[in-house]
């Protein structure tokens, strides 16, 4: 398995990213070889720290990070055992200091939209007050790391008002493409291009709150498993993982509508398919993986659009401490 998972990384750079959003390693044998093989790929991981126990609903009052608890160790069984911990900010700390050695680390994924949406739609202020706590203290173990949450939809900003001083970066979902019907066969231009002028709102927002914007953007297919195709109301039988010109549409589309400091892109098992045996249910493998790893790399790399928006954000759009950084971002 280490050798799949070391082939996969090599596949994840020369796409172009230099990121990856995963859940953290499992503290195993060879965990350390793959962090170091992470290095030596020029890949840092944004580890998946979203569990809401640690934000959220830890079963105490009121709602928010808890040091003092025990509600997590249960979750991080292997970093238990290894460090014996007894209190859920002893773990982290463990947790942390394992992952950051060795500069393997850019920066921790603390949260989704669809963990909002399960409690109502909107990130309440105790969930905006537990994120920024959880936030503060991992900041504070690993100063040089960085925060994000991601908010949703394509067309929307209420959830990124409610939600954008929860972390360093909120990156904004935009997902548009349901069908091959999606592009217009002799422009290439996206149907779904008017959601990019939500990319334009969501740099206005972030721009009156002097905060870095981000966006996420589409690399799977929304038929890829049974919850998202029920979501969407799609058809798996004719909905469609992007083409090339889509892929490169949307990248141009947001970067001509607003200067993201980070540019993420979801997914990348349903881009390259699942390594052998861990297809899990309800998934279906994508059919296409080369073509569709050769046309999301295109898109990623391709030069900027000449008419682009400016790349660089002015110093007071970006707070202190916080890096100007245009990246793309893969998601195992």
């Amino acid at each position: 398995m280490l050798a799949a998972c070391d082939a996969q990384l090599t596949d994840i750079r020369n796409t172009g990213f230099s990121l990856i959003v995963t859940s953290p390693p499992d503290a195993g044998t060879n965990t350390l070889s793959y962090l170091q093989t992470m290095v030596a790929d020029g890949l840092q991981g944004v580890w998946e720290l979203d569990a809401p126990g640690w934000w959220g609903d830890n079963g105490t009052q009121p709602w928010g990070y808890d040091p003092n608890g025990s509600n997590m160790l249960s979750q991080y069984p292997a970093y238990q055992a290894l460090c014996g911990c007894t209190t859920n900010d002893q773990l982290l700390q463990y947790i942390v200091t394992y992952l950051t050695n060795g500069g393997a680390t850019w920066g921790w994924y603390i949260a989704d939209d669809t963990q909002f949406a399960a409690v109502g739609g909107t990130l309440y202020e105790e969930q905006v007050s537990g994120l920024q706590a959880f936030g503060a203290r991992l900041k504070q173990l690993a100063p040089a790391t960085h925060t994000v949450i991601a908010d949703c939809c394509n067309n929307g900003t209420s959830q990124l008002q409610n939600s954008y001083q929860a972390a360093d970066f909120t990156a904004h979902e935009l997902y548009p493409i349901f069908s091959y019907a999606d592009t217009d066969p002799l422009t290439g231009q996206v149907a779904g291009a008017a959601d990019f002028q939500n990319a334009g709102a969501v740099q206005q927002l972030m721009d009156t709150y002097q905060r870095p914007s981000a966006l996420i953007l589409q690399a799977f297919d929304w038929g890829m498993d049974d919850w998202d195709a029920k979501a969407v109301g799609d058809d798996p039988n004719v909905d469609a993982y992007p083409t090339a010109a889509q892929l490169l549409a949307m990248r141009n589309g947001a970067l001509m509508a607003s200067a993201p400091q980070l540019i993420l892109w979801f997914y990348w098992n349903d881009t390259a398919g699942w390594p052998a045996g861990t297809l899990p249910g309800g998934f279906r493998a994508p059919p296409d993986p080369a073509s569709r790893i050769a046309n999301l790399t295109a898109a990623v790399t391709a030069p900027l659009p000449a008419s682009s928006a400016t790349i660089s954000a002015s110093p007071s759009t970006v707070p202190p401490g916080v890096p100007v950084i245009v990246t793309a971002q893969a998601a195992l």
